[in-house]
Formats: C-alpha cells, structure tokens, sequence
C-alpha cells in the first residue's frame, strides 16, 4: 500500500507545526499585564547594622605590625644564639615562621638538617603560636626576607606581601 507523495510531506509538514507550536511558550497579554501591575509580596528584614551614609573606604598607609616584629626579633635573636648561625632575620605570617640565617666561618654552604632540625626547635620552643618553620640560608632568600622585615617595621602591612611570602616558602620547601 503506497500513499501519495503528498500526503506524506503533509504529514511531515504538520508534524513539525504541531512540534514548533507545542513547545513555544503561549503568551497571554492580559495575564502578563496584570500580574506586572497587580500587587506584589516583598519580604523586608531590619538591617542589623545601621544603615550610614557612604563613607569613602580609606586603607591606611601605617598599619601597627608591633605584635609580630616583636616575636619575629625575640626568634630572630634566639636562633642567632646559636653556636652555628652568626646572625638571623625572621618574619611571620599567620603560624609560619620563614628564617633566614647566615652561618659562622666554618658552616659556610653547609645547610644540614641537624642545622635545621635545632633552629625548628629554638623557633618553636620560643613561639608556641609557630607551627611551620622554613628555614633558608640562600643568600638571595636571606636578603628578601631581611627587606621584607624591613618593610614591615615601617608599617607596611603583612598583607601586602602575601605573594612574595608564598613565592620564599615555594623556594625554601617546594611541594
């Protein structure tokens, strides 16, 4: 049993009508209008805080870092202490304290870990709050975290160093 050409482009046609009107979304004019213009439900909560005008936002240049130049010298002085190193610069940022150190005469370019193991210990013995010590004496290294520390005591906050203390510790202790 044939059926005419025809027939089956119609079908084909009308098929693919029904499909585009069936999943077109029918819009009905007076129900769009009446819901823009009718009553709406909000839902208001109290601010907690009182509402203020708009107040420029304005970072301060001098921030007081006293807190942690004070623990990163008392560390700084307590590994110096030690018979190897003949003098270290340390800063802190959050738990982590990153130390740099210069060794005597007769350690020079010797960094063991006996070295490293004794001055996490003095570091941790001298700062509870410290859970993380990286320690370097790559001259570089040494001389970065020594401007840094520098930098901090003149008031510049930690936060602006952020990525240059993440750049020391991926050198010192790389993942």
């Amino acid at each position: 049993m044939k059926l005419p050409k025809s027939l089956v482009w119609f079908a084909c046609v009308l098929l693919v009508l029904i499909t585009i009107v069936g999943c077109t979304q029918g819009r009905n004019t007076r129900q769009d209008t009446e819901n823009n213009n009718g009553p709406r439900t909000t839902r208001w909560t109290t601010p907690r805080t009182p509402v203020t005008p708009s107040v420029p936002d304005v970072t301060p240049t001098r921030v007081n870092n006293s807190q942690y130049m004070v623990r990163a010298r008392r560390i700084a002085d307590k590994v110096a202490d030690l018979k190897e190193i003949d003098s270290a610069t340390c800063i802190i940022s959050g738990n982590t304290a990153i130390i740099g150190v210069q060794f005597g005469e007769q350690y020079k370019g010797k960094m063991t870990d006996e070295i490293k193991k004794k001055i996490d210990q003095v570091v941790k013995k001298t700062d509870a709050r410290i859970n993380r010590v990286a320690v370097t004496a790559d001259p570089d290294l040494v001389s970065r975290i020594n401007d840094i520390f520098k930098d901090i005591g003149q008031g510049r906050p930690l936060s602006g160093f952020v990525k240059e203390i993440n750049e020391l510790l991926n050198r010192i202790q790389p993942k």
